[in-house]
């Protein structure tokens, strides 16, 4: 079982990542990416304030620890108005 915390958010609270990427060299990177994600667009991490750290822990291995930042891109919007 693969478990992330947001320590800023709830530091009691972990939630479990059920999809889990296949491992190769990038594997912990993705595994946080996907942490960060999950976080941002099902848990209400929109609405945080990143950077955030998060806690990974894993059956049989250590508890790490990441700084994850988001980038944001502005999109705007124009209409034509009368004058």
């Amino acid at each position: 079982m693969i478990e992330y915390c947001v320590p800023d958010s709830d530091p009691e609270t972990w939630f479990p990542l059920k999809s889990v990427p296949d491992a190769d060299m990038e594997w912990l990177n993705t595994l946080v990416s996907r942490c960060a994600s999950d976080f941002y667009h099902k848990r209400d991490g929109y609405e945080s304030r990143w950077p955030l750290d998060f806690l990974i822990r894993a059956d049989g291995y250590p508890t790490v620890r990441f700084c994850v930042d988001v980038e944001r891109v502005a999109e705007f919007y124009s209409f034509q108005i009368d004058l």
